[in-house]
């Protein structure tokens, strides 16, 4: 009996499946039957796929639910930033600058936030009024969280 060579792209393609039907919390109901008749595979294929995926780090895990097998997705790394000038790919994503030429990788928010995080300190160690000192600190929360959204 001839085995067929399996589909070298098959474990990207469970891979896009599950990601694509994944909710807010990173859960998936998936039917390996529907999958396997879909690809031509057995069950016992499709069940070393996911398995595969599992021991890869790419699903936390699975359990059979109502519906399916329930797996629950890793979420995936943002991917790194890349420099607007040169197009080099910065080394992690906490990066502030690009390594090869020195420009900003930072958004025009994450600039605002760090000089106004950076000059707060200096602004209330020139103001010697402490009620001034409590009025601006009081304007700067208003702002930050207007323009960034979020507690200080």
């Amino acid at each position: 009996m001839a085995y067929r060579k399996l589909d070298s792209n098959l474990p990207k393609i469970l891979l896009s499946h599950l990601r694509e039907n994944t909710d807010k919390d990173g859960y998936t109901i998936f039917s390996s039957s529907a999958f396997a008749l879909d690809h031509g595979i057995s069950h016992e294929t499709t069940a070393r796929l996911v398995r595969d995926l599992q021991e890869a780090g790419k699903l936390e895990y699975t359990r059979m639910g109502n519906k399916g097998l329930l797996v629950h997705m890793i979420p995936k790394k943002p991917d790194p930033r890349k420099c607007p000038k040169c197009g080099e790919i910065a080394h992690d994503d906490q990066s502030r600058f690009c390594y090869r030429c020195g420009s900003s990788l930072l958004s025009w928010d994450e600039q605002l936030k760090i000089k106004i995080d950076s000059l707060m300190p200096r602004i209330y160690r020139e103001i010697n009024d402490s009620k001034l000192s409590s009025e601006l600190s009081e304007v700067m929360s208003i702002l930050m969280k207007k323009v960034f959204k979020e507690e200080i």
